[in-house]
């Protein structure tokens, strides 16, 4: 994370790194990305988009970061 976080600055870019959370559910979604890879402590925005079924085409985006306002936003699939 490290490498591709000074990538970033010195390109002046934005690299999305997708990752898959924990099976384990949490009251924060946030808790829900694995600590064990330290992802959550270099980004500089966290994303985590979560189903109440896995055949629900219906989710939620939960956003955090240092640039912008925590914030859910409701999602829905149409066919």
């Amino acid at each position: 994370m490290e490498v591709l976080k000074k990538l970033a600055y010195e390109l002046k870019i934005t690299i999305l790194l997708v990752h898959h959370v924990r099976k384990e559910k949490a009251d924060d979604p946030f808790d829900m990305i694995s600590g064990t890879n330290g992802l959550a402590d270099c980004a500089d925005t966290e994303f985590v988009l979560l189903k109440s079924k896995r055949s629900s085409g219906n989710a939620t985006l939960h956003c955090t970061g240092r640039d912008i306002e925590d914030r859910e936003i409701e999602l829905g699939f149409d066919k």
